[in-house]
């Protein structure tokens, strides 16, 4: 269960902060610091491992009250102290979170009901193992329970029906991204899709219909067929906005989706539509795609070309209608030098277009669009390769590498500012141990990166500037924005308790730059507050998502993934944050079952 596992990520947790408990220990020794010094960072150790064991503790008896009666975890968490200090606490947010992450009946009745009318019930559970799933070795004799199967209108999805519950199985792959539960299912005798596949129906002997909407926050927009590598916004707030003078990255007009064919598909954010797919470039392999902050019809591709790595820039044609099937938004390609010796995975543009940030191993060389040697070049005296880039409307550079921690470069500066580690990380170095940056998003004074964790852990750490003070919920200790202009903190994937995914390779920031959108490797997209504050995980289409761009109103953020799927997912508001929303929200559903008649 969802629950279980973040019991398990409690757990590995403490194991780590334990090991960085000695890690630290020896380093204060080397360092002859103080042994009172020492003593009050063990204490502090060990006042956080007590705490995340107690979480743990809250947490297995949430699991039990799930395994056996979601309805009865509503009551239970529902009877909790709910005054107003407590509801604005993590712990209470993180506990509503989880019991809403259980997927309950929207709706059950007489099945003749003309609001059940959609559902073409067949006359019998179908007990044969789609060919999908035979193909990914999923069957029934895999657990010996499952009595049938429906597939999804558009294929990407396969109920499977168990004995209590019904598991929502990624169809090419046969792993479970959902489980629907909360109805007695012992006489269920079919089940049926929606014509759109966002809802599922089961009906049993008695004649009654139960359904679940399996995507209630998705939609997709086209199925490619395309291999997604990577994605980038035009026309965003870049240049400047509300966030601050560094502006949002991820978010715009439209986004601009690489195929690893080299295809790059628009799409109209606030339309959630396909507007051109006809831009081609010359690439045996497509790998990054970037724009510039203030980039409304430009981005730059770096790829493979008979072995050696290729960088193009892409000037879109705005003058077509963009209606769709591979009209409009024709794009033009230029060719840009590489310099001897560089291949660049990483890449950023800087404001206005004419230079862009590629990583050549352990050091950023900063190139014009026109060719030429570099006007500049940053080098990690570390050694730790540079494999994340990000610029802002500013012209300030992010620098995210291997090892998992992030830098600064100033505008117009080749030195790395390296960020001090905020205090409030008990027990860390300030850096993800045997994590790597992939994406990153800016929002004014902050940035964080996402991307390669390890198996206790998604990674992922965020910047800002510490006179701000912005450090988000784990905070930026006073004494520290004297001495680092930058301050590295927690980012938004560390606790991601509601997935097993141990990688993210995308990442956006609203327009209003008071929210985060990452894409992670099992199909999820999770959102979260400026503050780092967790917000919801949409996990309802299946493949590693490989870009995420946020529509001008912050409303909705369009998703791809390697398999070639666009869709788009619904933003939270502010209020999906806060735990007397959540508090809400799980009261309505207990109250819609029992109006139903799921519950007492």
């Amino acid at each position: 269960s969802v629950a279980a596992r973040y019991l398990t990520q409690s757990i590995r947790r403490g194991v780590i902060l334990r090991v960085l408990a000695v890690l630290a220990a020896i380093a204060i020794v080397c360092a002859g610091v103080s042994g009172a010094t020492f003593a009050t960072r063990m204490r502090q150790i060990d006042e956080a491992n007590a705490q995340a064991n107690e979480e743990s503790r809250r947490w297995d008896a949430l699991r039990d009250a799930l395994d056996d009666d979601p309805y009865t975890a509503m009551r239970t968490v529902l009877a909790q102290p709910h005054d107003t200090a407590t509801m604005r606490g993590s712990m209470y947010v993180a506990t509503m979170r989880m019991v809403l992450a259980t997927h309950v009946p929207d709706d059950h009745g007489d099945a003749t009901d003309q609001r059940f009318a959609g559902y073409d019930f067949p006359d019998a559970l179908d007990t044969r193992t789609p060919d999908a799933l035979a193909d990914a070795g999923v069957g029934a004799a895999s657990d010996g329970k499952t009595r049938g199967y429906a597939v999804s209108p558009d294929g990407l999805e396969v109920a499977a029906l168990g004995g209590t519950d019904v598991r929502i199985l990624d169809a090419r792959r046969g792993g479970t991204m959902m489980t629907l539960t909360g109805a007695d299912l012992t006489e269920t005798t079919s089940m049926a899709w929606s014509e759109d596949g966002s809802a599922l129906a089961v009906r049993s002997s008695d004649g009654k219909a139960t359904v679940w909407k399996v995507r209630a926050s998705t939609t997709v927009v086209r199925d490619t067929g395309s291999w997604f590598m990577d994605g980038a916004a035009l026309g965003g707030t870049g240049a400047g906005s509300a966030a601050g003078a560094g502006g949002t990255s991820g978010n715009g007009s439209r986004a601009a989706l690489l195929a690893r064919d080299g295809r790059v598909t628009l799409v109209d954010t606030a339309k959630g539509r396909v507007v051109s797919d006809a831009t081609r470039v010359p690439v045996d392999v497509g790998v990054a795609i970037a724009t510039a902050p203030d980039a409304a019809d430009t981005a730059v591709v770096a790829g493979t070309k008979d072995g050696s790595t290729v960088l193009y820039r892409v000037t879109f044609d705005d003058g077509a209608d963009g209606a769709g099937g591979g009209s409009g938004d024709v794009g033009k390609t230029t060719r840009i030098d590489v310099p001897d010796g560089c291949a660049p995975g990483a890449l950023a543009v800087l404001p206005g277009g004419r230079e862009i940030a590629i990583g050549c191993g352990a050091q950023v060389d900063v190139i014009g669009v026109r060719g030429g040697g570099p006007s500049r070049t940053i080098v990690n005296d570390a050694g730790a390769e540079v494999t994340a880039l990000r610029a802002d409307g500013e012209g300030r550079l992010f620098v995210g590498f291997d090892g998992g921690t992030l830098a600064v470069v100033e505008a117009g500066a080749s030195t790395l500012i390296l960020p001090g580690a905020a205090a409030s990380d008990v027990g860390s170095i300030g850096i993800c141990l045997g994590g790597t940056a992939r994406a990153i998003a800016v929002s004014g004074s902050k940035a964080l990166f996402v991307g390669d964790g390890t198996p206790a852990q998604l990674c992922s750490r965020g910047i800002s500037r510490s006179k701000t003070g912005d450090g988000g919920a784990n905070g930026v200790d006073a004494a520290r924005r004297d001495d680092d202009p930058w301050t590295m903190h927690i980012g938004m994937t560390d606790f991601a308790s509601l997935t097993d995914a141990h990688q993210s390779r995308a990442v956006a920031a609203a327009p209003d730059g008071n929210a985060f959108a990452a894409g992670l490797a099992d199909g999820s997209v999770m959102f979260a507050r400026y503050d780092m504050q967790t917000g919801p995980l949409v996990r309802e289409i299946p493949g590693e998502v490989r870009a995420v761009v946020y529509a001008p109103d912050g409303k909705r953020v369009i998703a791809a993934t390697r398999d070639g799927v666009i869709y788009t997912v619904a933003a939270p508001d502010a209020g999906e944050y806060e735990g007397v929303t959540l508090r809400e929200q799980v009261q309505e559903r207990l109250d819609r079952a029992r109006k139903l008649g799921l519950t007492r």
